[in-house]
């Protein structure tokens, strides 16, 4: 409670939620999950979605997609096999009717060939596997990483997923040119049983399928920017600072408005449903404070109408007369006539 110098009315103080708060807390939460990430690690991605253009020369690669989570710092440099976190990528297509595979097990028409849970870090790079790019000396990484940020000319970026002894046929290859130019094929997978085709894995490097790919290096970008962990840090900190709630006067004055800051700016009306707050409130008021509100709320009336009846009118009204009927043999009243009626002359029908 506080009370107006001014008028010595007491009024309470309103509590409202901080909108912020939420906000803040999910701020910092997430720069908690992405601080270690930021400082030590980035991840590469590639997906179909990316290429201007993509010519299928062998079989049909419908869709792809590429993650390699690289354990080091997003910095100018060559980067030949390094150390690796999670890896996954997923190629879809259609195969044709020449294809190792199909050949094997005609059956064998289409294929989904995703990443192994288990090949992660080292264990990638026993199985054959390889990935280099170079990254050249003064490159803009704040907007992230472009393929035209690479050294160049000819074959600036390769992932190599090579399997040995997996029985696999479809595990990628992809190449990409600094000229715009790349390609996605089946790496050259040997060793081990499939289990579709119940023979041995032997495909080399484009047996199983071919896609010639183009693109723009400017507008490629292999590695996405992450957000300032600075700026995303001092708005959390901004939101978390301003308290879990805030508190804000709501007084009745004497020319029946609130105080500036609160969104209504006139004291409602008393026609309230009981129980509501506003009643409530009204309630715990002094008797005075009713009187001077209600003489500030104009409600429009309009003035009572006095019911008037009309003047009696003094012209003669003339009832038709009905048609006689005779009367019965003992001097009796026909009863289907009706009762008599007197008329304005006087006279009896």
């Amino acid at each position: 409670m506080r009370r107006d110098r001014q008028t010595g009315r007491w009024s309470r103080n309103r509590t409202i939620p901080n909108r912020w708060l939420p906000i803040g807390v999910a701020v910092v939460m997430g720069i908690g999950f992405m601080a270690p990430r930021d400082s030590s690690a980035f991840t590469v991605e590639v997906s179909s979605g990316q290429f201007t253009g993509q010519t299928n020369v062998y079989s049909s690669v419908t869709s792809f997609s590429i993650s390699i989570e690289v354990l080091e710092p997003l910095a100018s440099g060559a980067f030949v096999n390094p150390a690796l976190g999670d890896i996954e990528f997923l190629i879809r297509g259609t195969l044709d009717p020449t294809t190792p595979a199909r050949m094997a097990n005609p059956l064998f028409t289409g294929f989904a060939v995703d990443d192994l849970a288990t090949l992660r870090g080292q264990d990638f790079y026993d199985l054959g596997n390889a990935l280099s790019f170079e990254i050249a000396g003064g490159a803009d990484l704040t907007d992230g990483l472009q393929v035209s940020e690479l050294v160049g000319p000819g074959l600036v970026f390769e992932f190599d997923g090579r399997e040995l002894g997996t029985g696999r046929y479809h595990p990628p290859i992809l190449q990409l040119f600094s000229d715009g130019t790349g390609s996605l094929r089946n790496s050259n997978n040997t060793g081990g049983i499939n289990p579709f085709t119940g023979v041995e894995v032997n495909a080399m490097v484009g047996d199983e399928y071919i896609a010639e790919l183009t693109f723009d290096p400017a507008a490629m970008t292999l590695v996405t920017p992450e957000p300032g962990t600075a700026l995303l840090l001092g708005l959390g900190l901004a939101a978390l600072g301003t308290g879990g709630r805030s508190k804000r006067p709501v007084t009745d004055r004497a020319d029946g408005q609130r105080r500036r800051g609160h969104r209504r700016h006139l004291v409602r009306p008393r026609l309230c449903l009981s129980g509501s707050r506003e009643l409530r409130e009204i309630s715990r008021r002094p008797r005075h404070d009713e009187s001077d509100v209600d003489q500030k709320i104009n409600i429009p009336t309009r003035p009572a109408i006095k019911a008037q009846k009309p003047a009696p009118s003094t012209t003669p009204r003339s009832i038709p007369r009905t048609a006689e009927r005779p009367s019965s043999d003992i001097g009796e009243s026909d009863p289907l006539a009706g009762p008599p009626v007197a008329s304005l002359e006087g006279t009896i029908v």
